[in-house]
């Protein structure tokens, strides 16, 4: 099977899709199917100037093969080999938490001075690399990189734009084998309030939030309008873009692998920090409290939809607590009672503000742009009572 050797500018575009049943009524309570386990990946790339030399050879081999597979690498998800691994050997060495290979995944070894690349499939991966199907041909030393790679296609409309000496490349892939999506060996984990996982992640500013209040409004061709529905609540949606620091902490991406894993999509419901001032304190919080006092009327604040029935308190140390509000009295200023207790902790003295935790579903669709150092994980989120 070819292998696409060439190695692109960045950033890298990759984007993931779930497929999911989302069954609504007209109250607008929510039943959802989870069809797609993994999710089906493609990914767009730009290729520097090439030479007139390197476009007759790409030409060639983009015709030839672009009604079959490539083995094709996932350009962000590389590292350098750490060990040299002698000709007929199969171990290979390299650190797996740049490269998030799986047992059935594929590797592909390139070395970017002399463009040579190899595929391998992939046996059994250790926590300083992997053991290949097949042993490798030439000596691979510290002068090579591995890098994650797909079986995957070639999509229509990728190509060429000519200049008088030189051409750019834009093709975008699409995987024919979906990808495991955890890395094995990962020791990520996810924290859970009410049994609903937590996104510990602050997305960045400027983050939209649209309300909609789903109705039909029949006029019966008279002038007369009436709105009609049978929602009591607005629906709180809008994108949601986080930065992961790929190069300094490759780790968090096995955060991130293991939440879209969980939650794959808009199956499964999770609860995301506004980062806003939601409420104000009437008076301090106390340690290991089951209550507090706010200066809102908590009943504007639509505490009888879970959507909003959630909190987090962020602490002037940089820690947080995420609690359920089980009940609450009072008109202003309005007594919570919470589940679980505030810390146990002198910390609860400094309070830096409290904010909803709103329960949501992601989009089955996410954007993952790759720069050289960094990751952009973009999706949009839409709030929900249900699941």
């Amino acid at each position: 099977m070819a292998v696409f050797g060439v190695i692109p500018n960045f950033p890298v575009q990759e984007r993931w899709e779930w497929k999911t049943d989302v069954l609504q009524t007209i109250q607008g309570n929510e039943s959802r199917i989870s069809i797609r386990n993994k999710p089906r990946i493609d990914f767009a790339a730009s290729f520097p100037a090439l030479t007139a030399e390197q476009r007759r050879t790409l030409y060639r081999s983009i015709s030839d093969n672009i009604q079959s597979t490539f083995e094709t690498p996932l350009w962000p998800y590389a590292g350098p080999i750490t060990q040299t691994t002698t000709s007929g050997n199969a171990r290979v060495y390299f650190e797996n938490s740049r490269v998030p290979v799986d047992g059935t995944g594929v590797l592909i070894l390139v070395n970017p001075r002399t463009g040579v690349a190899y595929q391998h499939d992939v046996l059994t991966v250790q926590t300083d690399g992997a053991t290949l199907a097949t042993n490798v041909a030439v000596d691979i030393t510290s002068e090579w990189v591995a890098i994650m790679g797909v079986q995957a296609t070639i999509a229509d409309n990728g190509g060429f734009t000519r200049g008088a000496e030189a051409s750019d490349l834009t093709l975008r892939f699409r995987t024919y084998v979906d990808p495991g999506v955890q890395r094995p060996g990962s020791a990520a984990s996810l924290t859970t309030l009410n049994s609903i996982n937590v996104l510990e992640r602050n997305f960045q500013q400027g983050a939209q939030e649209r309300f909609s209040y789903p109705r039909e409004t029949l006029d019966f061709e008279s002038g007369t309008r009436i709105d009609y529905s049978q929602w009591d609540r607005p629906v709180v949606s809008g994108p949601r873009t986080f930065i992961s620091q790929r190069l300094l902490d490759p780790t968090d991406l096995d955060y991130w692998r293991l939440f879209l894993d969980t939650v794959k999509g808009s199956w499964k419901p999770f609860l995301l920090s506004t980062q806003s001032k939601d409420m104000t304190l009437q008076s301090g919080l106390t340690q290991n409290a089951s209550s507090f006092n706010i200066n809102e009327n908590i009943k504007s604040l639509l505490l009888d939809y879970e959507t909003w029935q959630y909190l987090e308190i962020l602490y002037t140390d940089g820690t947080k607590s995420y609690h359920q509000i089980t009940s609450s009295s009072g008109s202003g200023p309005t007594t919570l009672n919470i589940s679980p207790n505030t810390p146990n902790d002198p910390k609860v003295s400094g309070v830096s503000r409290i904010s909803h935790l709103l329960k949501c579903r992601m989009a089955d669709t996410l954007q993952l742009n790759h720069g050289m150092t960094t990751t952009e994980i973009a999706f949009d989120i839409t709030s929900t009572d249900d699941g």
